[in-house]
């Protein structure tokens, strides 16, 4: 009986750790909100600053922008599962990968940007600040 009674409690104290927190991956949308700040590389270009500011949409849901001294970009809203998203769209002759994730204050996002033959791939490493 002591053991149906333990395993019981242990179970209902494992369902409500998890409240508030995605399926996979350990971290609930408030995780990714805030300010980070970090580097962008791009390639061949020269690594610049970036500021990312990560805003909650909603359950599962974080709109990401991030600037440099020479772009800025938004996406909105992204779908997140747990530690990590990814997002895909092409309209237009314009294809963008987004995928990312977050340990612990670091932010890694990797951006492909395809248009006219043109193939952009960079990634974003930044400290929430």
């Amino acid at each position: 009986m002591r053991l149906v009674t333990f395993l019981s409690f242990s179970f209902v104290l494992f369902l409500s750790s998890c409240e508030g927190v995605d399926d996979i991956g350990g971290c609930a949308t408030a995780n990714w909100e805030g300010f980070y700040l970090g580097t962008i590389d791009c390639g061949e270009e020269e690594s610049e600053d970036v500021r990312v500011t990560i805003s909650a949409r909603g359950s599962n849901k974080i709109s990401i922008f991030y600037e440099t001294d020479n772009n800025t970009t938004e996406y909105s809203p992204i779908t997140t599962n747990g530690c990590a998203f990814f997002f895909d769209r092409s309209e237009f002759g314009i294809s963008t990968t987004l995928e990312g994730e977050l340990t612990g204050d670091v932010v890694f996002i990797r951006n492909s940007f395809s248009a006219l033959g043109i193939i952009s791939n960079c990634e974003i490493i930044a400290v929430r600040d």
